[in-house]
């Protein structure tokens, strides 16, 4: 996956935005309010309320206007402490790994000026676990509460080591949305127009269907140079990744993420001529192929409704380790790779990326072996 910045003299950088989805400032950097304006492509307006944020769109714009409870080490999977842009100042964790009790900051206020508190990543729960919205079974969480203003405590229905990811929430504003009935929701402005923030950026202005800018924040406590730049954004709502990579290669974009495969050899070149920087990371998705190793004859439910693994039994076929690996000895994942995704892409021994914690360095993928 690679991540472009067109050079312009009179724009600073700001090259975090999409890539690791943290604030930072510009390495240019002339005083608050300098930079210029950054203008970057999108696929579509996101929802604004952190409450009901659930796709992509929103979760790269959201932390550039609101707080988060804690963040993660991509390449460590561990909570860092301190980091930019969180609430949490330290934590403990029960003995049987399901209690995670934060103790977070007193030295931030919303943009109006409300403190913000443990209610706020509280009412995210509430919201969930409602009637309205009964989304609880579907998480692992069993309670997230506010002990007073500046403790959460967030317990998990279970002990798993992919718990640490959901411990990302974001902070709402929840002093906004007293009295709102959470079946009102959806339909509350918030979503088009969030007037309370407390991000690095605060919310500029909206172009249905074509565009929305952030501004720069002055406030923002978290800024490394003691203020924040650029001094503002404009995401432009663009149909897919070829037309957005067409705008920026035309100079209407002063940034593109999600190149296509089929266009990153020209970017290249671009790139070598000093038309440009590219600045290159591991994706976090990949292409597989699945087998169901349950007996066809016989199909049920993996788990019975207590929620304990059923036997279901074997697939006459794929049930064989030994099928399966002829499988991977007679598919050439490597002509693979270079004739679907111009080679921008390597094999995975199992199915976690590169770029993970979780990787095992020592694993080999199965070569390519039609002997074998």
């Amino acid at each position: 996956m690679s991540y472009l910045l067109r050079i312009r003299n009179a724009i600073a950088l700001f090259l975090l935005i999409a890539l690791l989805i943290v604030p930072t400032q510009a390495q240019d950097s002339g005083g608050a309010g300098k930079g210029g304006i950054i203008t970057i492509a999108s696929w579509g307006i996101p929802n604004f309320n952190p409450v009901l944020c659930a796709d992509t769109g929103c979760l790269e714009v959201l932390p550039l206007l609101f707080p988060s409870l804690v963040r993660t080490d991509p390449f460590s999977g561990q909570l860092i402490k301190g980091a930019p842009g969180t609430l949490a100042t330290d934590w403990t964790v029960s003995d049987d790994r399901r209690v995670y009790t934060f103790t977070l900051r007193s030295d931030w206020n919303w943009s109006d000026g409300v403190p913000i508190t443990a209610h706020d990543i509280s009412y995210i729960w509430d919201v969930y676990s409602s009637p309205e919205f009964s989304m609880a079974e579907a998480l692992p969480f069993q309670n997230i509460e506010a002990v007073d203003d500046h403790t959460v405590r967030i317990t998990f229905k279970e002990a798993n080591c992919s718990n640490i990811l959901w411990l990302t929430l974001t902070a709402a504003p929840s002093h906004v949305f007293q009295g709102v009935p959470f079946s009102e929701l959806e339909n509350h402005p918030f979503a088009t127009h969030p007037t309370v923030t407390a991000g690095p950026f605060k919310f500029g202005s909206l172009q249905p269907g074509e565009s929305f800018s952030l501004i720069a924040d002055q406030n923002y406590p978290d800024a490394k140079l003691g203020y924040v730049l650029p001094e503002g954004l404009v995401f432009r709502v663009v149909a897919d990744q070829t037309v957005g990579i067409e705008r920026f290669l035309a100079g209407e974009m002063d940034v593109a993420t999600s190149i296509p495969v089929g266009r990153r050899a020209d970017i290249r070149t671009a790139a070598a001529r000093g038309d440009m920087q590219i600045y290159e990371y591991t994706g976090d998705y990949w292409d597989f192929m699945a087998f169901n190793l349950a007996d066809p004859q016989h199909p049920q439910s993996a788990f019975d409704e207590n929620g304990k693994p059923l036997d279901q039994g074997s697939h006459p076929i794929f049930g064989d380790v030994r099928v399966r690996q002829a499988i991977a000895y007679a598919v050439d994942v490597d002509s693979i790779i270079q004739g679907a995704v111009f080679g921008e892409g390597e094999r995975m021994a199992a199915n976690i990326v590169p770029g993970s914690w979780a990787t095992n360095p020592t694993l080999r993928p199965i070569a390519y072996d039609p002997s074998a």
